[in-house]
């Protein structure tokens, strides 16, 4: 087997913008991110981040799927299975979220994930909703239990209690019937839209068939609502939170570039953020 990389933890992401947004954060919390080849096959980041969990410092391999979605991801999780003995794998990045029940940059840690990556097609089926799969118990352990120690510390909100979709669209891209649809299933439970947490747990169920005991887990914060536009008091939210934009007087994330850009990194770097203390707290757990 070729030389593992210098841990057994892994970070991945679905989109290559999503690792670039990481390893700038990387380097603003004081830690290093470097280009390694990680397993037999894949090419991505050797990082170091401090924390004040554990060991002071977390060590994992950053890679980025070839596309977001759950099968690019599905095809990365079985590479890593395959080429190391990781010991934890999570999922980081930025989701859209449904309103009221979640607000802009809340962390989601869901207890389910529903599979709707065929909703829209002939393949999704009347019955759709019944596929879901848990969060790993080892992972919803450890998030329950120090969840608001770092909530409080990093001065977030982190929503472990309610069930994301995994979509085959991004959240903008799902039509309005179909959003309906996703919102009328699980009225109260479901916080938001995604693209590669099905993936995770997928493939966490898979090894725990075979006998292996990784833990796998999901991390991604809200950085927008879809189509549905921000309001005054979010728009100031986000005003306070990035000084780039600052002096925004209209924040449109979904016809300006740059709002998404900034909007999106930031919800990255509070995800990166979150993941990182608590994959300082499985190491000890």
């Amino acid at each position: 087997m070729t030389k593992k990389g210098p841990a057994q933890n892994w970070i991945t992401c679905g989109a290559s913008k999503e690792a670039e947004f990481i390893r700038r954060a990387i380097e603003v919390l004081g830690g290093t991110s470097t280009p390694a080849k990680v397993s037999k096959s894949l090419f991505g980041f050797q990082c170091k981040v401090p924390t004040k969990y554990g060991s002071n410092s977390v060590d994992f391999n950053l890679i980025s799927a070839n596309g977001t979605g759950k099968s690019p991801q599905t095809g990365l999780l079985r590479t890593i299975s395959e080429e190391s003995e990781p010991n934890n794998v999570i999922l980081v990045g930025m989701m859209g979220g449904i309103k009221p029940k979640a607000n802009l940059f809340d962390v989601v840690i869901p207890t389910d994930i529903y599979d709707g990556t065929n909703l829209g097609t002939d393949h999704a089926g009347p019955k759709w909703y019944r596929t879901s799969r848990p969060m790993n118990e080892t992972f919803a352990a450890v998030t329950a239990n120090y969840a608001l120690m770092i909530a409080a510390e990093l001065g977030i909100i982190i929503r472990n209690t309610k069930r994301v979709v995994s979509t085959g669209d991004t959240i903008e891209d799902v039509e309005a019937q179909l959003f309906k649809e996703i919102r009328e299933v699980d009225p109260e439970e479901i916080i938001g839209m995604e693209m590669e947490g099905y993936a995770v747990l997928e493939a966490n169920s898979s090894q725990l068939q075979r006998g292996k005991h990784t833990v796998h887990g999901f991390v991604k914060a809200i950085a927008d609502f879809g189509k549905h536009p921000l309001s005054e008091k979010e728009m100031e939210a986000v005003r306070a939170a990035i000084p780039e934009l600052a002096s925004e007087t209209d924040i449109t994330p979904r016809s300006n570039d740059k709002h998404k850009q900034h909007m999106q990194e930031y919800a990255t770097t509070i995800a990166l953020k979150c993941a990182v203390n608590l994959l300082a707290l499985l190491e000890q757990s």
